[in-house]
């Protein structure tokens, strides 16, 4: 499996389960600030951040 996969899944089972798209993007952003080499590379949008790849659907 996949490095950002297995993160994605770690995210979701931090929060039991239950994380909404939103939340879920705004999470995963925060985590990518504090890494030293981000895996995801977020762009700034009207109403917060933008990730042009598809995350878990």
């Amino acid at each position: 499996m996949y490095y950002r996969r297995k993160l994605e899944l770690a995210l979701i089972q931090a929060f039991g389960g239950e994380l909404s798209k939103t939340d879920f993007q705004k999470l995963l952003f925060l985590l990518t600030q504090k890494q030293e080499k981000p895996d995801y590379d977020f762009v700034p949008y009207k109403y917060g951040c933008f990730l042009f790849k598809r995350l878990l659907t």
